[in-house]
């Protein structure tokens, strides 16, 4: 009983309501209030509205497109949000018709001109509402999308402004503006034919043009010099456009690096020259599925989360990955930055192949390993110092001769244990050689023989060492 009242109130304060109902999960309603006779098909269970939450679970809005009323018999437009019950489970929805009727007298009162439009569209750009109204075809098929309202929301998909053509509805060019409601799955689009826009000062256009050229003739070459002096102008900056453009294909191309747009609307990727190359794509647009094939499986699940945290949580992206080309199989190694521009709806991007760059490393890191691993086998004691004397490495040698393991010395200065009698030299010879260094100097060879004791000979005055391991406690003499 409260649900109906408070129904039944919705309809008084909503005169366009032709009814609203409570549809149970079997699309029998449950409780059902109308403003008009109902209909003798009381189950929703083929209605657009269901099927679609049924089939998704989907919890917005859903506008339907006109269709004839299940509550009433009239054109109306279904607008329905589905009901869950205490599990979370599918338990139906609330629908309400809106009835068309009372739109077009509220649009007619609007000042578009005789030959303007306006038009509701739902989520899909299918059309729900058009002043004047649409004319059927001879198929029965309403009018299509035009393409130049498809270029304007490919750039921006939520709100513009775009000049169409003459129209296959009624052969008029208007000039359009079109926004997305916040709250709402719909497209409001109002057209001002382009007639009425500039028919008004035409004839002041024509007449200004004529009285500027009667000037232009009477007065003396200073005009003319003007002229040519901004023609010359314009020439020079599309010369050095062109080869500032020129330039940057130069550097993408010399760097292996390039630049792109993903437009969310259209999933359709806008390559720079360099990016095409890097791709092994020609520069034309491809789509992103495209892009996302050449990705090596081991890295395309790293790449969708960062994609879909952009979009979704507007967070930039910068990630390695590879790729491999469809036309030669060759694999690359690349680098990609990315953030997004919401208002637009386009994500910009940085690309860089750095395969080169990674077999590098790969070959430093194996340079690198060999002395290493010829110093780890080697029966002297070999270390490297930093230019403050701390010892970053020391071969396993040393815990043969001194009876120390290499973690035991590693991070100290190798001049802490080192005896009295040796350390001033070896401090004079240290310094000497990171003076060098630092001047770009090459460092000659030293030799010495230095003073250590062996783990567990007391101070440094114990052993000389050189060549002779440490088998015991020992003292020189």
């Amino acid at each position: 009983m409260a649900i109906s009242r408070h129904v039944a109130r919705q309809l008084v304060r909503h005169p366009n309501l032709h009814g609203i109902s409570v549809v149970g999960p079997d699309g029998i309603p449950r409780d059902q209030s109308t403003s008009t006779q109902l209909t003798k098909d009381r189950s929703f269970a083929s209605s657009p509205n269901f099927m679609h939450h049924q089939r998704t679970g989907d919890a917005a809005l859903f506008v339907s497109e006109p269709m004839r009323g299940r509550i009433s018999a009239q054109t109306v437009i279904s607008l329905s949000r589905q009901l869950v019950n205490g599990d979370g489970e599918f338990d139906g929805m609330v629908v309400a018709e809106l009835g068309l009727t009372p739109f077009n007298p509220q649009f007619a009162r609007l000042k578009i001109g005789a030959k303007g439009s306006i038009s509701l569209r739902d989520a899909e750009l299918r059309p729900i509402l058009r002043y004047p109204s649409l004319p059927e075809l001879k198929n029965g098929k309403k009018p299509q999308l035009s393409a130049d309202f498809k270029a304007a929301l490919a750039q921006s998909p939520l709100v513009g402004t775009y000049v169409s053509g003459a129209t296959s509805i009624d052969g008029v060019r208007r000039i359009h503006s079109y926004k997305r409601h916040p709250d709402f799955p719909v497209y409001l689009n109002v057209g001002v034919s382009t007639d009425d826009a500039f028919g008004g000062w035409y004839s002041e256009l024509l007449l200004s043009f004529c009285t500027g050229c009667l000037i232009f003739v009477l007065t003396t070459g200073t005009g003319t010099l003007a002229l040519l002096q901004h023609h010359r102008r314009e020439t020079l900056a599309k010369d050095a456009l062109a080869k500032s453009e020129a330039r940057l294909v130069r550097a993408e191309l010399g760097s292996k690096s390039g630049n792109w747009e993903l437009h969310l609307a259209t999933q359709v990727i806008r390559p720079s020259e360099g990016t095409a190359q890097i791709y092994g794509l020609s520069e034309k647009d491809f789509q992103l599925a495209t892009a996302q094939a050449m990705v090596l499986p081991a890295f395309r699940p790293a790449m969708d989360k960062a994609l879909k945290r952009l979009i979704e949580n507007n967070e930039p992206y910068a990630v390695e990955f590879q790729i491999m080309l469809s036309a030669t199989g060759e694999v690359k190694d690349i680098f990609s930055k990315a953030e997004l521009d919401r208002s637009r709806g386009i994500v910009f991007g940085l690309i860089q192949d750095i395969t080169q760059r990674k077999a590098d490393q790969k070959a430093l890191t194996q340079s690198e390993e060999s002395p290493r691993l010829l110093a780890n086998n080697a029966t002297d004691v070999i270390w490297t110092l930093t230019q403050k004397a701390n010892v970053t490495y020391i071969s396993p040698s040393v815990a043969r001769l001194r009876g120390y393991t290499p973690d035991e010395i590693i991070g100290k200065t190798f001049i802490e244990d080192i005896s009295a009698s040796s350390l001033n030299p070896v401090l004079k010879r240290f310094t000497l050689a990171v003076n060098a260094l630092k001047s770009g100097e090459q460092v000659s060879d030293y030799h010495a023989e230095l003073e250590y004791p062996c783990k567990g000979t007391g101070p440094p005055s114990g052993l000389k060492q050189r060549r002779q391991p440490c088998t015991a406690r020992q003292a020189t003499s």
